[in-house]
């Protein structure tokens, strides 16, 4: 997925979009899209059959500035000691 995203990328077009799987739609990805200028425009979520689990259609633009959504990496840990 990671080189997809790279080839689109220097393809410079307007508008990308993408059907993938959930799992596939990390934080470390959009903020790869976002530090070259491309920027959540849509999000679909649907269940296509014979595919695993929620499918996500995405649609990232360079005609915007900020995601539609916030995107934000943070790691939780409970300490279950107490």
């Amino acid at each position: 997925m990671d080189k997809v995203l790279e080839k689109s990328v220097n393809l410079k077009p307007r508008i990308i979009s993408y059907l993938i799987g959930y799992l596939n739609f990390t934080p470390r990805r959009v903020k790869f899209m976002n530090d070259n200028g491309y920027f959540i425009d849509r999000i679909f979520f649907c269940r296509v059959r014979g595919w695993f689990g929620i499918t996500t259609i995405v649609t990232f633009s360079n005609q915007i500035n900020k995601n539609i959504v916030e995107v934000e990496r943070f790691e939780f840990k409970q300490d279950l000691k107490k």
